[in-house]
């Protein structure tokens, strides 16, 4: 379970995402269209779910209300995934690429090998923690 707002909460299962009013229980389904490999919420902004085998995703961008924004498929293991206004970060295995919300690469991928999490700065940068810290990286 997670909070996405003051008024709603979202669960997440291998099956699906619901968002559920906190005041009335209604609940908006969001079915998964393969197993849920991460699930990363921005409270007060968006959800991004990934689904897949871990070498072929789906990538979802879902607000606050659970209404999808984004949809596209991506080939590769997602490690991490951070989402900044219409610019979408993903980190898979030690490669950070940068997506707009209909699935076109922004940028060229950077080698980030020796980082686990990403967090979105701003649409061109993220701040990338790894085996040595705290970096801010940009994309072109």
């Amino acid at each position: 379970l997670e909070t996405v707002s003051s008024s709603r909460f979202v669960a997440v299962t291998n099956s699906s995402v619901d968002y559920v009013k906190w005041s009335n229980g209604k609940k908006q389904q969001i079915e998964n269209k393969y197993s849920l490999n991460v699930f990363k919420n921005q409270v007060g902004s968006v959800s991004a779910v990934v689904t897949g085998n871990n070498s072929s995703n789906n990538i979802l961008i879902l607000n606050k209300r659970g209404k999808q924004l984004a949809s596209f498929d991506f080939d590769g293991p997602v490690s991490d995934i951070t989402v900044y206004k219409k610019t979408i970060f993903i980190l898979s295995d030690c490669y950070l690429f940068a997506f707009d919300f209909e699935g076109k690469e922004l940028s060229p991928m950077k080698n980030l090998s020796s980082y686990g999490r990403i967090f979105a700065l701003d649409k061109k940068s993220v701040v990338a923690l790894g085996n040595f810290g705290l970096d801010k990286i940009s994309i072109n």
